[in-house]
């Protein structure tokens, strides 16, 4: 930095620690630029490539940062400087928390503590504080420090308290967007410490290597250590008074620095070198932290689609770093990469979601991971989730060719015609209209070839935006997640004596006979002690609490949406006891409903959460020994078919199931009589219920022509187990309606509704911030609209001439209309 730069310079970096720490990278950014372009015009020097970090801190204090836990991007480097040099205590949002996860690691030393802070000279950190401040800090926010010989004082409510050297405030919330008054915002430093995708990326990279390579450069000291021995010996000649040559302090000071500054560059070329090799790996290995960023962002967004999938950071990285450790090993790195990846996303967090929002999120993370790769533009992803051509006015666009088209599906031709894989997609239709009309009309458009060569030149996405913006209702059905039965040895192997296991209920999902069957294979001694939460409960789930943390057994709390309150003691009981007091075999298992207001977030965000429903395709349902068939699997159509909805669930299919053992006469009587039957009341739903049983259950049956529709086949000549299971797996992916003695415009219903529900939802819960990359952000599309809706306006009307008009005609309506454009003038 030049002399002649200094002015300026630390005006901008005054600037910086005053006013930039409520907002984020982008905006950091924007502001220094403006900054520099108004001290240009003002003619104040400064340095044209200023680096504010490489100015207020160095690297050895930064590399201490980041020991202690603060993250290495840019943004959280940034914050760190604002809460250690702004002259105004800081308040952190923060509501991942890792900021405070910094502080206190930051001053674990100096003993961070909540009570007499202020006279021992200890920092206070004041956790999760909400939009207000309690006025009691105000003079301590202000530093209104009163002069008492050589000490401070500060006056809190009607008491004076010393102020000892050494005392800091730190004030962090959880809250994601608070809105703080100008006088909180002027009293302290508000600094941003939001986790970005970026920051979190390089925080998942270093903990990647850590795990993988297992090493760490030894830089950090030695920096440290050539630093505080270069400002001691300034120290010491800036201070000594009198002949240098005769200061013994001075000489020894030179000569410890000399032996010193011979061997730390040797141990910096030797880190130097290590640092490389790991800078290589890290790249290496970056496929890996992207995906994990993307993935917490994900579920996220996730967390607004049900509040029940809430998840912490921490929590998040406790899953990131268990599926470091328990994906497949592998000497290829790129397999040993496709491991993790593969291994976090659908045996770690599928298990968590609802089946229903199982293809949400997949869908989701397709496009994320394209938009991150720039394989798809931001223009094309909102177009596939958008509404095509709905902003567009059928007058003012191209006429369409032919009357079979829809007015809305041209309208969506016209407004897919201008991304740039579709540019002639118009013409195209115009002059092959039969072959387009012969792939419209086909039964499964999206398994049909493209006209036009679009079947060659397009990949799955944009084939995806074609077929959207012809049949809106086949959008969903080109995309399938394959079905998956839950391995509760797998939950069990992610969870420890500190974690409760939460199991989502849905209809027909109880999985209390299977978590009793694991303990009684994985427990010896110890059994799983049930109980059924709900008014007066608490007390006895106490007591089984208390001898299931010490005799090692299970304990399942049934309905805990019924006994809320019971859940924070829980979790504090479990959490906090000395390890001593908790048996290495213990376990909680917990099933509850969603309950969207009440339901304790830090419950969920410190649990295993788990869903146990049937999948939503035929041959995972038939593997599945927790499904029933006919009942179950057909859901997804709705109550179609029947009368009265019925709630059939995983009881009658076991109760079922102990008919079939007991009572091999009289089936079709039994299970639709009785099992099934008990829940219905209309009469014409019992005689369709009776007839499914008499064609389902019979000695036909066994037959070698017996199917249940044309492709389902019972396997009559298998001989082995692993023969069903093939001829399971051979059975169709997609179900027909037909299937369930259904028509099949049960199906276009089902793929609308599907289709509406998915796209809409991912639109809802997107960021509603300024859109970041390439491609137009968000208030410009709104600005763009905005402007195409009002050139489609007529002109303003004039209101003398309406009012002429309107006296001329006789209609009843007239005052009606008089009277509002007299409003609207």
């Amino acid at each position: 930095m030049l002399i002649k730069h200094l002015v300026g310079d630390v005006l901008l970096a005054t600037g910086f620690l005053s006013y930039a720490g409520p907002f984020n990278q982008e905006y950091r950014s924007l502001l220094l630029t403006l900054w520099r372009k108004e001290m240009e015009e003002k003619h104040l020097p400064f340095s044209p490539e200023l680096n504010v970090i490489g100015l207020l801190v160095d690297n050895a204090t930064v590399s201490e940062w980041n020991l202690q836990g603060l993250p290495s991007d840019d943004l959280s480097i940034q914050n760190g400087i604002v809460v250690t040099k702004a002259s105004r205590y800081p308040l952190l949002i923060d509501p991942q928390g890792q900021g405070k996860t910094w502080i206190q690691n930051r001053e674990r030393d100096q003993q961070l503590q909540v009570r007499d802070s202020l006279s021992l000279g200890r920092p206070l950190l004041l956790e999760d504080v909400g939009e207000e401040l309690d006025p009691v800090l105000d003079n301590i926010l202000d530093k209104n420090y009163i002069k008492s010989g050589s000490t401070y004082k500060v006056k809190i409510g009607d008491k004076e308290v010393d102020v000892m050297k050494g005392f800091t405030l730190y004030i962090t919330t959880k809250m994601a967007n608070p809105a703080y008054s100008p006088e909180v915002s002027a009293r302290t430093a508000v600094v941003d410490f939001t986790v970005t995708q970026r920051g979190l990326e390089d925080q998942l990279l270093g903990r990647v290597i850590l795990l993988e390579k297992q090493v760490i450069p030894p830089v950090t000291s030695n920096k440290r250590k050539m630093q505080e021995l270069e400002d001691s010996l300034l120290f010491r000649l800036t201070s000594t008074q009198g002949s240098l040559v005769e200061d013994q302090s001075l000489i020894e000071v030179l000569s410890v620095t000399k032996i010193t500054a011979q061997e730390v560059p040797a141990k910096l070329t030797v880190a130097a070198e290590t640092e490389v090799k790991i800078n290589q790996a890290r790249e290496e290995y970056r496929p890996v932290a992207t995906r994990g960023s993307i993935l917490y962002f994900l579920i996220v967004e996730m967390s607004l689609v049900n509040v029940m999938y809430q998840t912490s950071l921490r929590q998040f990285l406790g899953l990131f770093d268990s599926s470091m450790q328990n994906s497949a090993r592998s000497q290829v790195t790129s397999k040993r990469i496709s491991n993790i990846i593969s291994f976090l996303t659908y045996q770690v967090l599928l298990i968590s979601l609802y089946e229903e929002h199982k293809l949400l999120f997949t869908l989701l993370l397709a496009l994320k991971i394209d938009l991150q790769a720039r394989i798809i533009s931001h223009s094309e992803s909102c177009f596939s989730l958008g509404v095509g051509g709905a902003s567009l006015d059928l007058n003012s666009v191209e006429s369409k060719p032919r009357r079979w088209i829809l007015d809305q599906t041209w309208l969506n031709l016209v407004q897919l015609s201008s991304l740039p894989a579709f540019f002639q997609i118009l013409n195209q239709v115009n002059q092959n209209e039969r072959a387009w009309k012969a792939w419209f009309d086909h039964p499964a458009p999206e398994d049909a070839p493209l006209p036009d060569g679009y079947e060659e030149k397009l990949d799955p996405f944009r084939k995806l935006l074609l077929i959207r913006s012809w049949c809106p209702d086949r959008t969903i059905a080109q995309l399938m997640v394959a079905g998956s039965v839950l391995d509760l040895d797998t939950v069990l192997a992610e969870s420890n004596n500190r974690t409760p296991m939460v199991c989502l209920l849905s209809m027909g999902s109880d999985p209390t006979e299977n978590i009793e069957r694991l303990a009684k294979n994985k427990v010896r001694g110890a059994p799983c002690h049930p109980i059924s939460m709900g008014q007066g409960q608490e007390v006895h789930a106490r007591r089984l609490l208390a001898n299931s943390m010490l005799d090692g057994g299970w304990l399942l709390l049934q309905n805990c949406h019924l006994g809320l309150d019971f859940l924070d003691e829980l979790l504090e009981t479990v959490t906090s006891a000395v390890p001593e007091s908790v048996h290495k075999d213990f376990r909680v298992w917990l099933t509850t409903d969603v309950h969207p207001s009440r339901f304790p977030i830090t419950f969920l965000q410190s649990s295993i959460k788990f869903t146990n429903e049937p999948p939503l395709d035929h041959s995972d349902v038939i593997i599945s020994p927790s499904s029933s068939l006919s009942h179950q699997e057909r859901r997804k159509f709705g109550p179609l078919g029947w009368n009265i909805p019925y709630e059939f669930n995983q009881a009658d299919f076991t109760s079922s199931i102990q008919f079939v053992q007991n009572h091999l006469d009289n089936l079709d009587v039994k299970r639709g009589e009785v099992q099934y039957g008990g829940r219905v009341t209309d009469d014409l739903d019992k005689r369709l219920l009776n007839t499914f049983t008499r064609v389902w259950f019979s000695e036909s049956t066994f037959s070698e022509a017996f199917c249940f529709f044309k492709g389902y086949s019972i396997p009559a000549k298998a001989k082995s187990i692993q023969e069903v299971l093939q001829h399971i797996e051979g059975l169709p992916l997609v179900d027909s309606p037909e299937v369930f003695g259904l028509h099949p415009n049960a199906d276009i219903t089902y793929q609308t509704n599907l289709a509406n529900d998915t796209l809409s939802t991912i639109i809802n819960i997107q960021p509603k911030d300024t859109g970041g990359g390439a491609g137009e952000t968000r208030e410009a599309s709104v600005q763009r609209l905005a402007n195409e809706m009002l050139e489609k306006l007529p002109p303003d009307y004039i209101p003398h001439e309406v009012f002429k008009h309107m006296q001329l005609c006789a209609a009843q309506t007239n005052s009606v209309l008089i009277h509002e454009c007299q409003r609207c003038r």
